[in-house]
């Protein structure tokens, strides 16, 4: 510092470096203009940028989480199936163990004398556990079993006919039945209806028109049917190969097909597949062959054997031209083959 004024400086005394800071610094102001307003720029562009997508676009969903398992129900679930198989288990073993109230009394029962006077018995064993089913069934396969009695068969009515004060047969009609009215006799086991129909006695047989005792056949039938209301019963077949019904005939509660075997005034003939009484009427006929009564007091010419097919029921003489060619069977006498219920045929007189 000379006479009071400073020193410059090399640089402040060249004009050229005070031009050149000078520019430097004119430079650098209008570079921190320059960046000042770029940085006002891009700010701005940067909040419009950041603006504009905001409006635009949706704000992304929030990820959901995931279902929390609720433990709380499940294991209330657990709980009921536990105590479900808690109380099946008691029931099971309750039932496979003895009542402790009937073995008390049983044991009580045991422990109390009868008011007799004697001695007490002595104690006898608690009765033993009932077993189990399964237990049960195998002591029933092996002990035998026992057989129930059968009850007793109740009396058909063919079997117990009644008798009645003035000897004839009476029963009561079974099966389906019709209330006729007879208005004819056409022989000793076919009667006329009104209105024309005719029918055919089921089971019997009486001797055809110029045969002994046909009249009296036709005869008792008059006396028991004509000019009567009667009640037809009928069996599985109702009619046969002529158009005839087939019945069983009731009057005034008299049996009339049994009634006329009973008499000896029929053979008795099986229609098959009616057999309802068959069994009544081959007794019947038995009963009548004993008293010789009517038929049963004729005398026939006896053959040392007598003939029938399987099916029939009607049986011949081996002379017979109506008699079986296959099938045959063999009768060693009339009344072998009568015993088997078969009528004799009309034919040849057997």
């Amino acid at each position: 510092m000379a006479n009071g004024k400073p020193r410059r400086s090399r640089a402040d005394k060249s004009p050229k470096n005070s031009k050149k800071s000078a520019g430097a610094t004119k430079s650098s102001k209008s570079s921190a203009s320059r960046n000042g307003s770029s940085k006002q720029r891009t700010k701005g562009s940067s909040d419009k940028v950041s603006k504009s997508p905001r409006s635009r676009t949706r704000p992304a969903p929030e990820e959901i989480d995931a279902p929390k398992k609720n433990w709380s129900l499940v294991l209330s679930v657990i709980a009921v199936v536990i105590a479900a198989l808690a109380l099946v288990l008691t029931i099971t073993t309750r039932n496979n163990t003895p009542n402790d109230d009937k073995v008390a009394k049983t044991e009580n029962s045991a422990q109390k004398t009868p008011k007799t006077g004697k001695a007490p018995k002595k104690k006898s064993d608690p009765a033993p556990a009932k077993k189990s089913p399964v237990e049960d069934k195998s002591d029933r396969s092996k002990t035998p079993k026992e057989k129930k009695p059968e009850p007793k068969p109740e009396s058909k009515k063919e079997d117990a006919p009644k008798d009645s004060d003035d000897g004839l047969l009476r029963m009561e009609p079974e099966g389906r039945t019709r209330s006729v009215k007879v208005i004819g006799i056409i022989d000793g086991d076919t009667l006329r209806l009104f209105g024309g129909e005719k029918v055919r006695l089921i089971g019997i047989n009486t001797p055809e028109k110029n045969e002994p005792l046909c009249p009296e056949a036709t005869d008792l039938l008059k006396k028991l049917l004509e000019d009567k209301d009667v009640t037809l019963a009928f069996d599985k077949e109702e009619k046969d190969r002529y158009g005839r019904s087939l019945a069983f005939v009731y009057a005034g509660g008299v049996f009339v097909n049994g009634e006329i075997i009973r008499q000896g005034l029929a053979y008795f003939y099986e229609f098959k597949p009616n057999v309802r009484y068959s069994k009544l009427f081959l007794k019947l006929q038995r009963q009548a062959r004993a008293a010789n009564r009517n038929l049963w007091a004729q005398k026939h010419d006896l053959d040392s054997e007598y003939f029938s097919s399987r099916k029939s029921a009607r049986f011949h003489r081996a002379n017979c031209k109506r008699g079986p060619r296959k099938s045959k069977v063999t009768f060693p006498s009339r009344n072998a083959a009568l015993d088997t219920g078969r009528s004799p045929c009309p034919d040849c007189k057997s």
